[in-house]
């Protein structure tokens, strides 16, 4: 009876011993798997990262790349870098003058290498002639040395689960890392400055430390609804938008995270940085406005202008008289005037210059602000072909190389002689314009179409259409009484007086009628609005 209860016990105690074992061998070969998945995975990532970090070798590639780019010498500092195990991070900071694109196509071939490189942040600062001061901090990881973990002694399935645990925490370090340094915001940049490109719109400056933060200016309500746009193609999520007034402009200021930090294709960086739109938008002081008393009886008006450019005054009278005029940069000030019906042409004139200004006989009269020289008669030249033209405060070599091209003549000028002008002409004989314009020869005289006129700002080489102005865009400024209907004469954002008639379309809305006081628009979708000509 003793040893068949000893027998039974025995039993007992081997049946659960031979059934635990089988379920160690189990976890133990699923430990297993996840052990192998873990490390195949991580011996992937050392084909992206080196196991030292050579800095003679990454200077010598900067070196090459910045070459290949056409960048300016790119001074380079060693930043301190830090421990993120099992990987470390060196970090070198970029920096120099250069313009954008050509910066964002360097950092673009930096990182396209077999060798991981990460942008860690950035900073872009428009300078002159459309370049970008840059300081870029780029992270490159290697791999360090992991000291060896004590180990208590236990069973076999409790060690390999520390193991797998051990491991798979590595493992997830180096993929968040990756992840973070794969992440390109440069990429997203270059995406919204391409978009932009077409539009009056500058940035003066981008900041990249985990959010893209960047500050500009715009002109007009179809860059406003451009700029939205162009955020939305380059996936960017926006968290901050501020606007403020910047004199004729408007200044935005964003914040945003990347929606897609990974972009599959390559695009080349428009060249929307521009410092010199800050200037532009800004503008000179405005002299004060003279108010200019023209004869006749006031009954009715054939023209009222309200604190008008004088430049702009001569291309209404251009446009409504069919007179022609050249007028010299030298003349400055702004007029309000209201021409009675009953004047005439050589009254009107002698009030506007009533001592301030001299303005020359036709066909084409000039406009100075000191008495100009007379033409002499022998350098007439021959070109019958009548030209109309509206350009204001332009080069006279661009004048010259426009009326070179129409006359199918080769026009050279002294490079010293390039002063800018205004010049509104109807139906005027191109003869004319060369025998006023040309300056006289001389040994040192160059083509005209060769003689440099700089840079313009960014946000004013697009020309300012309707289509690209909304109606809060506009001042109006002059309304004229042509026929049996009525003309406005209205000022763009930062730009020169424009004609303007019932039916023209705007960004948001078009004319719906023009009276003797003021102009009716009808806004899309809001109904109409009466914007008033100011007493």
């Amino acid at each position: 009876m003793r040893s068949f209860t000893l027998s039974v016990t025995f039993a007992l105690f081997i049946i659960p011993t031979a059934a635990r074992a089988q379920t160690d061998m189990a976890t133990l070969e699923k430990l297993r798997k996840e052990l192998i998945e873990v490390e195949v995975t991580t011996e992937q990532f050392r084909r992206l990262i080196p196991v030292e970090f050579d800095l003679a070798a990454e200077r010598q590639a900067i070196d090459q790349l910045a070459r290949k780019a056409e960048l300016s010498p790119i001074e380079v500092k060693v930043v301190p870098g830090t421990e993120r195990l099992p990987l470390v991070i060196h970090r070198l900071e970029l920096s120099g003058r250069d313009p954008f694109d050509a910066v964002h196509f360097f950092v673009s071939m930096l990182r396209i290498r077999a060798r991981l490189v990460g942008i860690e942040s950035a900073r872009f600062d428009a300078g002159p002639d459309a370049t970008v001061h840059y300081v870029i901090r780029l992270a490159y990881p290697s791999w360090s040395d992991v000291p060896d973990e004590t180990v208590e002694r236990s069973d076999v399935v409790s060690m390999m689960r520390r193991k797998v645990e051990r491991e798979r925490a590595a493992h997830d370090d180096i993929v968040a890392a990756v992840a973070q340094l794969q992440e390109d915001p440069l990429e997203a940049l270059a995406v919204f400055t391409k978009a932009a490109e077409e539009h009056p719109i500058a940035l003066t400056s981008v900041r990249i430390d985990g959010a893209i933060s960047m500050e500009g200016l715009v002109l007009g309500a179809a860059a406003r609804a451009a700029l939205a746009t162009s955020v939305e193609t380059a996936k960017l999520s926006v968290s901050r938008t501020s606007w403020s007034r910047a004199g004729a402009c408007e200044a935005f200021s964003i914040t945003a995270r990347t929606d897609d930090p990974r972009i599959a294709e390559f695009t080349p960086a428009g060249s929307l940085f521009d410092a010199d739109s800050v200037a532009f938008c800004t503008g000179d002081p405005q002299p004060a406005t003279r108010h200019v008393a023209v004869p006749g009886a006031a009954t009715t008006h054939f023209l009222r202008l309200r604190n008008f450019d004088v430049h702009d005054l001569f291309f209404v009278l251009s446009d409504l008289l069919a007179e022609n005029f050249v007028v010299d940069e030298n003349v400055k000030g702004r007029v309000t005037l209201d021409v009675p019906d009953t004047a005439s042409v050589e009254e009107l004139l002698g009030a506007i210059g009533s001592g301030t200004l001299f303005i020359g006989p036709g066909p084409l009269r000039r406009v100075s602000s000191s008495e100009p020289p007379v033409s002499p008669a022998e350098r007439r030249r021959s070109a019958a072909e009548p030209i109309s033209v509206s350009l204001r405060h332009v080069h006279l070599s661009s004048v010259l190389c426009l009326l070179a091209e129409v006359s199918g003549q080769t026009i050279r000028m002294p490079v010293k002689s390039q002063r800018r002008l205004s010049l509104f002409a109807t139906e005027l004989p191109v003869g004319v314009l060369l025998t006023r314009l040309v300056p006289s020869s001389s040994s040192d005289a160059v083509n005209a179409c060769e003689v440099p006129t700089g840079s313009s700002p960014r946000v004013s080489r697009r020309p300012r259409q309707f289509e690209q102005l909304g109606i809060g865009d506009l001042r109006i400024a002059g309304l004229a009484h042509v026929g049996d209907a009525w003309k406005a004469y209205v000022y763009p954002p930062a730009g020169p007086a424009m004609a303007i008639e019932i039916g023209q379309h705007l960004f948001d809305g078009e004319v719906k009628s023009i009276g003797p006081n003021s102009v009716t628009f009808a806004m899309d979708g809001k109904g109409v609005i009466e914007v008033p000509l100011l007493p």
